[in-house]
């Protein structure tokens, strides 16, 4: 609690010291598309369309709210510090408390990500759904602690490539590990089919 208490007073110092800063291509590229969507305003949208569409979608709807630019940056301190909340539950799952608590101080005071926290980008959030989608991989698949924890995995990792593209070379590394604990049998397990189902459910919007 301690740990939590000084990084969101860390955050929100960070917050108001880049409230008012201008803003990065990139960020403008996002606004500019979330503006279009949530408002409807004929704004210059140079959005690059092969970029995962749910920061911009996520941040229309601040946009249709009210919340604008400052909601934006408010839900960027919030996904930082669930980066925080996930790691200490992510490593004491797989190792012990005591590592977790050393993680969770680094991911605290990271110099990367708070000076992403900062920054309206897809780094934050699309980092948080990552590894909330591995502790529920490690919950449900490794662990066997319920299927429902395997579905969690492919919807927080489906919100993870949504948002940043790039994340798709992680699959391979949970298709690898998979294999290796089932083989061939990997096949003819119907939570995987169910999971894969539900994955390109998923990736539907996306594609059209």
């Amino acid at each position: 609690i301690f740990i939590l208490v000084i990084a969101f007073i860390i955050r929100i110092w960070i917050f108001f010291k880049t409230l008012n800063q201008p803003l990065w291509w990139d960020e403008g590229d996002y606004l500019a598309t979330a503006k279009n969507w949530g408002l409807s305003l004929q704004v210059d949208d140079t959005w690059y369309y092969r970029r995962g569409y749910f920061w911009p979608l996520f941040s229309s709807f601040l946009f249709r709210f009210g919340f604008g630019e400052i909601g934006i940056k408010v839900a960027t301190v919030f996904f930082s510090m669930g980066l925080i909340i996930i790691s200490y539950l992510l490593i004491k799952e797989m190792f012990n408390k005591k590592l977790a608590l050393f993680v969770s101080i680094f991911m605290a005071f990271c110099w990367i990500i708070l000076f992403f926290t900062g920054k309206i980008m897809t780094e934050i959030p699309s980092s948080f759904f990552l590894l909330t989608s591995l502790l529920f991989f490690w919950k449900g698949y490794i662990l066997k602690k319920g299927d429902k924890f395997l579905y969690l995995f492919i919807v927080f990792l489906m919100l993870g490539l949504m948002t940043r593209m790039q994340f798709l070379m992680f699959l391979p590394i949970f298709l690898i590990i998979i294999f290796l604990n089932e083989k061939f049998h990997m096949f003819v397990n119907k939570k995987l089919w169910i999971a894969l189902g539900l994955f390109f459910l998923l990736f539907t919007p996306w594609l059209v």
